[in-house]
């Protein structure tokens, strides 16, 4: 049976996913080899397959081409549930850009069953969505998307006024994009959630919960992170399995000139447990060079900075090391496709005492769900030349997970 509508659904052309939901103009008379009541029962088939679709753009989609069908056979009152139904759909779908044609293609429909009021509402609101994409040349497309509704509903004024935005974007798409300064960015960032889990002799388990937050200036930039983390042992006793790990890193970064060159304050708070450390802080501060840049945040830069560093755990009572020497690799958003690479390098070592130098290295590689979405992995190192307690020299983190950006 459920084949059997899936059939009818294919027949009604609702299959013809890259077809737009408008283009069909809806016919005055029912075709002579089927019945306007035969044709209502295989609507009504249709519509049952709809509901079990679970991809919000397919659905409003479908929905949108059986509220059309639903008008050609005069019932307007059904046809407009159905685009209502669809509204509600669309607005789920995550992607802008998506989001703003499937809106514009639903004020068409509420045009076309005489409802210009609801139309206007829904275009109001793409506009809004549309005029908030980054893109020049997207911005500029969904512009005159949108202009083309208007025109529908007899807002002349305001389709010309769209058209002139539209153009105005489209040919800024066109100029070079100076990479510096800075175009200004306000807050952003992500929250991800990942961890690990092994199970053979003793079951260990690693969850974390990280948030990444960044601001953009024309010369300065700052990053902040948090980061949250349990280890869990259970070979351990009781009232030692979980083990808690924090920690918070910012950085404030001034560019000069052209951009290549910097100065970066650095500072670092982490409390960790599973190394037996109590608290362990440092900040540093000193030039940078910049020796790539590209596009969308991609950077590849190199730091070098004098500091202090602080550690009270089990086997350092108070340890305070001044001056201690930094240095920093960093790219930055670099792709591999669509899929988004990571990887920041840090080298602490005393002047007073080299052998008690210190190494991180964090890489990660994002591969895109969906706009907001992605599944990240990630490999962190941290090695100590004189580790706390009876720690290992060398620890090594591998975390999949989830990562949402805002």
């Amino acid at each position: 049976m459920k084949l059997g509508r899936l059939a009818a659904a294919i027949v009604l052309g609702l299959g013809c996913y890259g077809v737009p939901v408008m283009a069909q103009e809806p016919t005055e008379s029912v075709p002579d080899f089927e019945s306007s009541e035969v044709r209502k029962e295989t609507l009504a088939q249709a519509l049952a397959v709809a509901q079990e679709i679970t991809d919000p753009q397919v659905k409003g989609r479908v929905l949108g081409e059986i509220a059309l069908q639903y008008a050609q056979i005069g019932q307007a009152a059904t046809a407009l549930s159905v685009v209502a139904e669809a509204e509600q759909v669309v607005r789920s779908i995550e992607t802008d850009n998506v989001r703003v044609l499937a809106m514009a293609d639903l004020a068409g429909l509420y045009t076309m069953l005489g409802e210009t009021e609801a139309a206007g509402v829904l275009l109001e609101e793409a506009v809004q969505t549309a005029r908030e994409v980054g893109d020049n040349g997207e911005r500029g497309k969904l512009l005159a998307a949108i202009a083309l509704k208007y025109t529908q509903i007899g807002e002349n004024d305001i389709a010309a006024n769209l058209l002139k935005d539209s153009e105005v974007a489209i040919a800024l798409s066109k100029e070079p994009v100076p990479l510096f300064p800075f175009e200004e960015i306000p807050w952003t960032g992500s929250v991800g959630l990942g961890g690990n889990l092994a199970s053979g002799n003793n079951t260990t388990a690693l969850a974390i919960l990280n948030f990444i937050i960044e601001r953009k200036w024309p010369q300065d930039q700052i990053d902040l992170s948090l980061s949250l983390s349990n280890n869990f042992d259970d070979s351990r006793s009781g009232g030692d399995r979980n083990r808690i790990k924090a920690e918070i890193d910012a950085e404030f970064r001034h560019h000069y000139n052209d951009g290549r060159w910097q100065y970066f304050i650095h500072a670092n708070a982490m409390r960790d447990e599973v190394n037996n450390i109590n608290l362990r802080t440092s900040l540093f501060a000193g030039p940078g060079r910049n020796f790539w840049r590209g596009g969308k945040g991609k950077t590849l830069d190199m730091q070098l900075g004098l500091g202090i560093r602080f550690e009270d755990s089990d086997q350092r009572d108070e340890d305070l090391d001044v001056p201690v020497l930094t240095y920093g690799l960093r790219y930055k958003n670099l792709f591999l496709g669509s899929w988004k690479f990571r990887q920041f390098l840090t080298f602490e070592v005393p002047i007073a005492d080299t052998a008690d130098y210190y190494l991180t290295s964090s890489t990660s590689l994002g591969i895109p769900i969906s706009s907001k979405w992605s599944f990240s992995n990630s490999l962190q190192l941290r090695y100590a030349a004189q580790p706390t307690g009876n720690n290992t020299n060398l620890r090594v983190n591998f975390i999949t997970g989830l990562r949402y950006q805002f």
